[in-house]
């Protein structure tokens, strides 16, 4: 009888952390109890977004060149991410290209050699580069009134963050869906660079929203940790 008690109490010692794993699984992927804030990485790279908005707005070098030093101040690795798109998607519809960040800022500068320096150091990627780390960039475009649509996974007890940097030509939202189709996180205010951060409960995956509400398309960076 002694030895059944035993064999017994291994057992469910064994079956205990499968029990434990069903019930952490249970309910929203996402620990609410848990402080969360943005990675100085992620900080960096929505001030940049916020900062180059703002230039782009104002026609102002200095603004510009101080995005640019952000940007360059965080050691981004290229991703290639698989999506779907809900909505029609009408590809037919075109706008004039962007003129790339450092271009535009030595346009703004014009002849002023004191800011064209300032715009040469902050683009200097040997003296910038890699000051934080973590960060995953996917380039893409969303159609105008279409979703793309990513199925990303994420660590379970680590935080999770997610930006979002837009072209400055729509409003682009972020919603984020855990496997079992609950909102965990949602930023919808009226500008192009959504921002999203949560502490998943468990490893899994997260289908991840970027809606664009504008009648052009948006060529956007999808950023994450």
């Amino acid at each position: 009888m002694k030895k059944n008690v035993i064999a017994l109490s291994v057992v469910a010692a064994m079956a205990l952390p499968g029990a434990a794993l069903a019930d952490q699984k249970d309910g929203e992927n996402v620990d609410s109890t848990a402080k969360v804030q943005a990675s100085p990485a992620m900080d960096a790279l929505s001030l940049a977004a916020d900062l180059e908005a703002l230039g782009r707005d104002k026609k102002d070098a200095l603004l510009l060149a101080a995005a640019l030093r952000l940007q360059q101040s965080v050691a981004t690795e290229n991703a290639s991410r698989e999506k779907t798109v809900q909505g029609d998607a009408d590809e037919s519809a075109d706008k004039p290209g962007q003129v790339a960040l450092a271009e535009l800022a030595k346009e703004y500068a014009g002849d002023n050699e004191a800011l064209l320096s300032v715009v040469a150091m902050a683009g200097d990627t040997v003296a910038s580069r890699g000051a934080h780390y973590g960060a995953i960039g996917h380039e893409d475009r969303v159609y105008a009134r279409t979703t793309d649509v990513y199925d990303i996974t994420f660590t379970g007890g680590r935080q999770a963050e997610i930006l979002v940097r837009g072209d400055g030509d729509t409003d682009l939202d972020l919603y984020i869906y855990d496997e079992y189709g609950n909102e965990i996180c949602s930023d919808t205010l009226r500008d192009d660079r959504p921002y999203c951060v949560w502490n998943p409960r468990w490893t899994g995956e997260f289908s991840v929203h970027v809606k664009n509400l504008g009648g052009v398309y948006n060529n956007y960076v999808l950023l994450t940790n």
